[in-house]
């Protein structure tokens, strides 16, 4: 394998692990259930994130395989139910948000505001980072620019505009690289710790607590290994 097809895969495989990671953070659906119950879930994480063989990582991995274990007992409706359940008493309300998803959230906490608010600068400069990246968000997307989900699918866009540019200059990759290094110090790298043990002292949920604590673990692995 060439330098750049090698380089290509790389960046395919990490586009690969921050989809699955923005897709986790959506709201269950009956595909998203199913995928955890067959196996399909674990297996593309394995097929990917498993490939840095990192402990830590292979840990996390570990409480997802048991969840989709204990899933397969379950009706695959009682599994959505309880998931939903779950991640609306986590993210969405009503009532207090026990995990928000939301880097403001994050970013604008201090001794009188112990909660932080939504839609900060946090949110604005998320939304003109997509922008130089010639993304808006589509219209038919009704949350805020700095969620979890929205986050890692620009870091997964991201790669995957790596992978495309590997066979021409290198200029051109190299501009993408210090895009990934930028938004990742600036944004998803800066808050994601924080988020996770929100959600770690929030609930029990392997689930959800495997995930965010893989996400912890994925994001400082990138941070270390990145080059500018």
């Amino acid at each position: 394998m060439s330098m750049t097809e090698e380089a290509k895969q790389i960046a395919k495989v990490r586009g690969s692990i921050y989809t699955l990671l923005s897709q986790c953070f959506m709201q269950p659906t009956k595909e998203l259930v199913n995928s955890i119950i067959d196996g399909t879930l674990n297996d593309a994480f394995e097929n990917n994130i498993g490939l840095t063989e990192d402990k830590k990582v292979l840990e996390k991995l570990v409480k997802l395989k048991d969840f989709s274990t204990q899933s397969k007992k379950l009706f695959s409706e009682e599994v959505l139910r309880e998931m939903k359940a779950e991640y609306s008493r986590l993210f969405v309300g009503p009532g207090h948000v026990l995990a928000p998803p939301y880097e403001s959230v994050y970013k604008t906490k201090n001794e009188d505001n112990k909660t932080g608010m939504v839609m900060g600068d946090s949110a604005v400069a998320a939304k003109q980072f997509y922008r130089s990246a010639d993304l808006e968000i589509s219209d038919n997307y009704k949350d805020l620019p700095d969620h979890i989900t929205l986050e890692l699918h620009f870091m997964g866009h991201l790669c995957t505009l790596e992978s495309e540019r590997a066979e021409e200059s290198e200029g051109d990759q190299a501009s993408v690289r210090k895009m990934q290094v930028n938004f990742l110090k600036a944004h998803l790298g800066s808050w994601v710790s924080n988020f996770s043990q929100a959600i770690s002292q929030a609930t029990n949920s392997p689930f959800y607590c495997g995930v965010a604590e893989l996400t912890e673990r994925w994001i400082k692995i990138e941070l270390d290994e990145l080059e500018l």
